[in-house]
């Protein structure tokens, strides 16, 4: 490869890393939600809204 490339392996390997890491990291944005809906749940009752999370993952698991 030559050397001015972006496409190397180890850059690629990195890249997916950060962004794995950013995923699981990186606190949601509650201001700016796609389900409207839930995020005003999530606001106004937080201890509901991770009970009826857990009831969802452990029903559709």
């Amino acid at each position: 490869m030559s050397q001015g490339t972006d496409r190397a392996p180890t850059r690629m390997l990195k890249d997916a890393v950060w962004g794995l890491n950013s995923l699981f990291t990186d606190p949601l944005n509650f201001g700016d939600p796609l389900d409207i809906e839930a995020a005003e749940h999530r606001l106004g009752d937080k201890e509901v809204f991770w009970n009826k999370g857990e009831d969802y993952i452990k029903r559709y698991t």
